[in-house]
């Protein structure tokens, strides 16, 4: 059976019960790889230089990206950092099973710039938790506690998208609803940041987030922004779709806004976080955040080829 060569961190998590599975897809079927297991074969690495001209994507990367290495602002050559590395990213993906999130690791195991994807799930999904993966591109299951996460859960990643979100009808309250959407967020945030390997944070929050909104659920996911910024990634996204279509998995009152007045799909999302997570670059800073609105990750997803726009129905396009 050809498989897939693993990339990216193998190591368990901490003490928090952490732990690894690796899952290829090959010739239509998916095998488990303990990462324990795994041992390198002694050989010099490749070094590969990212394509000229437009990426996986279909939008242009605008620095010089022939480099095998990322590139840092100052340096000669160009004005930013472009996140093209050696051997590809290693992405983690946080919420990787929910509605975006699930998209989001389907669609990087799919980019020429990503090595290797890691998602990050609080229980085992198996060999078909993740179906959209492309074939022969590893995905690494890492297990969490949150709650309790260590170092190791976060360590080796190049970038990491973060989709947690919740209701709280399904957390059980708004209390619980915050310490999902905010104290979960920042304490990965906070780990990931001290790992000097990851140097890009993707946030996905909703329109209407402030921290001083009267509403409980924007104030939280502003506060989640607020606070992700702090910690002074090299470059932070923060995502602020709309309604969201999540298809079969709607709501009871999203399904009637999305009957009214449609959404904006899940995969557009994804492919909004995902293109510039491609193409990402910094303009004579060393870091900064970028806000996205509904109409520019619409935008953005049409540019990558993906319809922005979901019809008055729950389905997606």
């Amino acid at each position: 059976m050809r498989q897939g060569k693993a990339e990216g961190t193998r190591g368990k998590g901490g003490g928090g019960g952490g732990r690894e599975l690796l899952w290829v897809a090959a010739a239509g079927e998916r095998k488990a790889v303990r990462t324990d297991e795994v041992r390198p074969v002694p050989q010099d690495p490749p070094v590969r230089a990212a394509p000229p001209g437009p990426h996986a994507a279909g939008l242009g990367c605008p620095l010089d990206c022939s480099s095998p290495r990322q590139k840092s602002v100052g340096e000669s050559g160009g004005t930013g950092f472009c996140l093209a590395m050696e051997g590809g990213l290693t992405v983690g993906v946080l919420g990787a099973t929910g509605a975006v999130g699930a998209e989001v690791v389907a669609l990087l195991s799919r980019s020429a710039t990503v090595g290797g994807v890691v998602a990050m799930t609080r229980r085992e999904r198996g060999a078909g938790g993740f179906p959209g993966a492309a074939e022969g591109k590893p995905v690494t299951e890492r297990v969490l506690s949150y709650g309790n996460l260590q170092a190791a859960d976060l360590a080796g990643l190049d970038a990491l998208v973060c989709c947690l979100g919740t209701t709280s009808a399904d957390a059980g309250g708004a209390a619980q609803r915050h310490v999902v959407d905010h104290d979960y967020v920042l304490e990965a945030a906070r780990l990931a940041r001290a790992d000097p390997k990851c140097r890009y944070f993707s946030l996905l929050t909703s329109t209407g987030s402030n921290s001083k909104s009267l509403l409980s659920y924007a104030r939280t996911k502003g506060m989640a922004e607020e606070g992700v910024i702090a910690l002074g990634f090299p470059r932070t996204s923060i995502w602020r779709p709309g309604l969201l279509d999540r298809g079969d998995r709607a709501r009871g009152l999203e399904k009637v806004g999305l009957a009214l007045a449609g959404g904006v799909p899940v995969r557009a999302v994804a492919a909004a976080i995902v293109s510039t997570l491609e193409h990402e670059n910094t303009a004579g800073a060393s870091s900064g955040a970028s806000f996205f609105s509904d109409a520019e990750i619409r935008r953005l997803a049409r540019e990558a080829g993906v319809q922005p726009t979901s019809p008055s129905s729950c389905s997606i396009m």
